[in-house]
């Protein structure tokens, strides 16, 4: 969805660079402030979505990947009094479950969680690579779409 949006991006402000009569007409017919980060995010709609399902999908990963380091018995964290102690643990266990997160997309893992869901795992491992090549063709188009773009805004 990055690339998808980032390739729509480029195009838009290539065109609207070969006509700046357009922008300032545009600018013109704008009354609100609604209508004016209506106007700044339409072209960059699809990159800022992309980056929020990231951030939101980075956050569960980690949400999820929390009770696995909260499994660990508490005299397994060195305690340094009452705050101290709490705040360790809390600050390690958020380093396992990033650790944790990290480890999800090693190729022996992927592997072994198809393996183990059996029929979902195939299909989840086809559309994970599926996706895979998508991001890769996708990042080709923006890379086509800003090479035209420019030739459109040298020309």
């Amino acid at each position: 969805m990055l690339w998808l949006g980032m390739s729509f991006a480029t195009v838009v402000f290539a065109i609207v660079r070969t006509d700046p009569s357009a922008v300032t007409e545009g600018v013109d017919s704008l009354n609100s402030p609604g209508d004016f980060l209506g106007a700044l995010l339409s072209p960059m709609a699809l990159v800022a979505f992309a980056f929020l399902i990231r951030i939101g999908v980075g956050f569960f990963a980690l949400a999820a990947a929390y009770p696995l380091s909260a499994s660990g018995a508490r005299h397994d964290y060195a305690g340094v009094g009452r705050l101290g102690q709490f705040t360790r643990t809390w600050f390690d266990r958020l380093y396992l479950s990033r650790g944790y997160r990290s480890l999800r997309w090693t190729w022996r893992v992927r592997t072994e969680v198809a393996q183990r869901l059996g029929r979902r795992g195939e299909i989840l491992s086809t559309c994970s690579t599926v996706l895979r090549w998508a991001g890769i063709g996708l990042f080709v188009l923006f890379l086509v779409a800003f090479f035209v773009a420019f030739s459109i805004a040298t020309s």
